[in-house]
């Protein structure tokens, strides 16, 4: 696989890798990056991350083929894949017409060439999250698994934290390399869900307080909720201790447990696959 090479690696010593018959995967596919989160039954047992080797430009544009990763390769009881795509809009479902979602795309960014349009239903907001991804990749997915689902990444995400939301004023940030996304809610009402870049701590805190601002909510009273690849020792938390008086982490869904090779890896790191 000469396009991706692994970056990340962990797998329970005292799980039986030789059956995948049992187990769940759950893909993770970014414009730069795979990622794998294995569990048996509600525990997580292995983790593997994979980075492009190909100078910034999508894996998926070199004829890759993700039938050709080994892990993928094994039979799993079930399979599911998680699409991070910038290209994507929410609309009510009572607004909603599954004919023109190609064009709720196109008005919000602009004509897309080699596009697939999809979309996924948020029950639990009444949305629909409307997106669009790589065609090469729709097609390979189809090919090689055509029985398996795949939403985008913030449709789950989405769906649990409208679940766990007890009201007031919520953030729930959940942060990637370079980029973070951000749900608001207020009074367990949707308010925004939106994707910001960053290239430094400094930007990172720049758009999560503009964001307050645009909501009018109380930075001081506000329950902000912090998940994906951040923790307590690096700069952009303290960026948001200083402004944020309540910070804490993403609790995972109740009964998913890790296995004691993960033990250095806090839950919330995972949130993005485990729910």
């Amino acid at each position: 696989m000469p396009i991706l090479k692994k970056n990340i690696s962990i797998f329970d010593p005292l799980s039986d890798f030789s059956n995948y018959s049992d187990k769940d995967l759950v893909v993770i596919l970014e414009t730069f990056s795979l990622s794998f989160l294995i569990k048996k039954e509600k525990q997580v047992i292995a983790y593997e991350t994979y980075l492009n080797d190909k100078n910034n430009t999508p894996y998926f544009l070199y004829g890759f083929d993700i039938k050709d990763v080994e892990l993928i390769q094994n039979k799993f009881r079930s399979l599911i894949f998680l699409i991070v795509s910038p290209f994507h809009t929410y609309i009510p479902a009572e607004e909603f017409n599954s004919l023109l979602i190609e064009k709720y795309i196109t008005f919000n960014f602009g004509e897309q060439s080699t596009l697939h349009y999809t979309y996924d239903k948020i029950d639990s907001l009444n949305l629909n999250n409307v997106y669009a991804f790589s065609s090469n990749l729709y097609n390979n997915l189809k090919n090689h698994f055509p029985d398996a689902p795949f939403y985008h990444a913030k449709t789950p995400l989405l769906n649990y934290f409208s679940k766990i939301n007890k009201g007031g004023e919520s953030l729930y940030v959940c942060v990637r390399n370079n980029s973070f996304d951000l749900f608001a809610y207020k009074n367990a009402a949707f308010q925004l869900g939106n994707t910001y870049t960053y290239n430094a701590a400094q930007d990172f805190i720049y758009f999560l307080m503009f964001a307050v601002k645009q909501l009018n909510f109380d930075a001081k009273n506000l329950q902000l909720f912090l998940g994906g690849n951040i923790d307590k020792d690096g700069s952009i938390y303290d960026y948001i201790y200083k402004y944020i008086r309540y910070p804490s982490f993403i609790a995972p869904p109740e009964g998913i447990t890790f296995s004691k090779n993960f033990e250095n890896m806090p839950a919330h790191y995972f949130i993005n696959a485990i729910i």
